[in-house]
């Protein structure tokens, strides 16, 4: 990810969890470049390399376990 994104992000973020509390809904973000200190960052509440792990914790998230 180029870091000239990160703004941008930070700032999705922010706005997927300002309109999303009244449901309390989790934010994920993922991909190759993400890691734990995009994470904190970007004050997401998940984030997955990729999509089967993205899968992973949704699972757990929602408790259906991992298949």
């Amino acid at each position: 990810m180029l870091t000239s994104a990160l703004p941008e992000l930070k700032a999705t973020v922010e706005l997927l969890h300002d309109h999303t509390a009244e449901h309390g809904a989790p934010v994920m973000i993922g991909g190759n470049c993400i890691d734990q200190r995009i994470l904190a960052y970007s004050n997401a509440d998940y984030w997955a390399r990729d999509a089967i792990q993205g899968i992973r914790i949704c699972n757990q998230v929602l408790g259906k376990g991992c298949e």
